[in-house]
Parts: C-alpha cells; structure tokens; sequence
C-alpha cells in the first residue's frame, strides 16, 4: 500500500466524527508494505477510531521529509478513540524526518482543535502489544516509544507490553511513551485533575538499548514539576 498523505493496511484516514457516533476497526490483519509520506500505520495510517484486536506484521516505510506519524498499528491517532488488543510483530525503522513520531502501536497521539471533530476523549490505549524494535532514524525523530511514540496533552496508557529489542530516536525515547508534551496549539479536554496515565504497563527493553537525547524506562515526562502533568506509577519490567 502505498499514499501520497496517509497510508494504511485496512484504511488510509478514519478521522472526522460525527457527534453520538463512532468508527470501528476491529480484528483486521496486514501483512502488506505500507508506504506513506505523512502518516503511516499498518492497519490506519490517521485515525480517531476505535481500533481493536488488529495486527500488523508488514513493513513499514516512509518517504520524504514530511513524515510525522508511524505506527505498527495507527500512525495517528486525533481527538478521540479506545485503542486495545492489538499486536504489532514488525521492525519499524523511519528515516529522513526530524519531527516524526514512531511507536510500536501509534506513533503519536494529538488533539485538533477543528470543528471538524465532533467528539472528544482522552485517548485510551490499553492491553496492546509490540514485539518489534522501534528506529526514528539515526539520532531524527521527536519521540520514538514501544508502544506510543509521542503524546499531547493527555492519554491513558494501561496494560500495554513491549518486548522490542531496541528502540532509538532523535529526542525522546521510552519502553512504553517516547515523549509526554503539553502543546498549546493542540485541544485540551476540560475537567483533568491527572493528564496522563501510564501505569501497569511491561518493557522488557533494557535501559541501555534505549536510545535519545532524553531517555526513560518507560515514559519520559517534558514537564516533571508539574504535578496536573503527568501520573507515572506502577510500571513493571518483567
């Protein structure tokens, strides 16, 4: 499969919502190549759908210098969705963009402030797992993660595993989030005492296979003295 923009396995864009409805993709299955210049995803390359219970064993490429999302599963993921029991099994290995987001499972989560999405959540992604090495290029990337490359504002991530053998970037890196980053320009869904939640996850990615300007075991956190921030607790390495 290959996009000029966003490409995917199963769906190239999944995105706009529709106040009281949702999208689905559940139990799908690539083993294609993808090859976008934006977003790319073995199952979706922009999505605020639910995903669940997908896998991805495909390649995975970019080209150019645009690139800014590449997931095993979702390249994006935008304002809202449920992102649970996926599996990705491939390397993914990005070069050429400095602000590209890659993850085992999404390569970066965001808030649009358009009209054009109705509905709004704290994106969820729990009980997924990735067992592929994760690669921003060599020292490129903005956040590179074994499960979630870069995340803004908010997220709940739970109960995902990543064994991946290795998993290097540019600027932040980690087993289980690469980076957690408070945008300005990005939604913020109102009423949140905690931002992010990252707990009773598994990396079994050694520390020193971990590679970036700024590294964590499991989530590295942009704003540690900002306690409405970020919740790291309860992360397990098994």
């Amino acid at each position: 499969t290959s996009g000029s923009d966003a490409a995917g396995g199963i769906v190239g864009k999944a995105h706009y919502t529709v106040t009281g409805k949702e999208m689905n993709i559940i139990g799908c299955k690539n083993t294609g190549t993808i090859n976008g210049k934006y977003a790319a995803g073995g199952i979706v390359g922009f999505s605020a759908a639910n995903v669940k219970n997908c896998e991805n064993g495909g390649a995975i490429t970019m080209t150019g210098t645009n690139a800014s999302a590449v997931g095993g599963i979702i390249g994006e993921q935008t304002n809202y969705g449920t992102i649970s029991g996926n599996k990705n099994t491939k390397d993914i290995t990005v070069n050429g963009s400095a602000n590209v987001n890659v993850g085992g499972i999404i390569g970066w989560i965001r808030y649009q402030r358009s009209t054009s999405y109705a509905n709004n959540m704290t994106i969820a992604v729990t009980n997924n797992e990735n067992s592929g090495s994760i690669s921003s290029g060599n020292g490129t990337g903005l956040g590179t993660g074994g499960i979630v490359g870069l995340a803004y504002n908010q997220a709940t991530v739970t109960g995902n595993k990543n064994t991946a053998g290795k998993i290097s970037g540019g600027t932040f890196a980690a087993g289980i989030v690469g980076g957690l980053q408070k945008d300005g320009g990005n939604l913020d869904i109102t009423g949140l005492s905690v931002r992010f939640t990252v707990t009773d996850n598994t990396s079994t990615t050694e520390v020193g296979s971990i590679t970036a300007s700024c590294t964590h075991q499991f989530a590295y956190n942009n704003k540690p003295d900002d306690s409405t921030f970020a919740l790291i607790d309860n992360n397990k390495n098994a």
